[in-house]
C-alpha cells in the first residue's frame, strides 16, 4: 500500500504506479545523492607572508622587491611547513622565491652589463 495516496500496488513494486511515491522495502530509502565535502578538501587560509612575497617577486624595483620575495617566501615556506597543514600558500611562496632568484640574477646583469 503506498504512504502518500493509499493506493494497493503489486507487492513487489517498488514505487506506487499511481502517484510515484516510493513504497517502503526491506532496503532503505535513498534520499537524492548529495555532496559532502571530506575534511582534506577545505583550503586551508594562505599564509600571508606567501602573499606578500608574490607581491615583491612581480614588483621588481631593481632588484630589491626579488630580494624581499626571496626572504619573505623562504619565511613563509618555513612556517607553513611548521602549521601542521593549517596554513597554505606552500605554491605561492615557492613561486616567488623562483621568481625572486630570476630577479636577482635580471638584476645582476643590468648592474653588470
Amino acid at each position: 500500500m503506498c504512504p502518500r495516496c493509499g493506493f494497493r500496488t503489486d507487492g513487489e513494486a517498488a514505487f506506487c504506479s499511481r502517484c510515484g511515491e516510493r513504497i517502503a522495502t526491506d532496503e532503505p530509502a535513498r534520499g537524492p545523492a548529495r555532496y559532502v565535502p571530506s575534511v582534506s578538501s577545505r583550503q586551508a587560509p594562505v599564509n600571508r607572508l606567501a602573499a606578500a612575497s608574490i607581491v615583491f617577486a612581480v614588483a621588481w624595483i631593481w632588484g630589491i622587491g626579488s630580494l624581499l620575495a626571496v626572504v619573505c617566501g623562504s619565511m613563509a615556506r618555513r612556517a607553513i611547513a611548521g602549521s601542521g597543514g593549517r596554513v597554505g600558500g606552500g605554491g605561492l611562496a615557492v613561486m616567488a622565491i623562483v621568481l625572486g632568484w630570476i630577479g636577482l640574477a635580471c638584476a645582476l646583469v643590468v648592474l653588470v652589463g
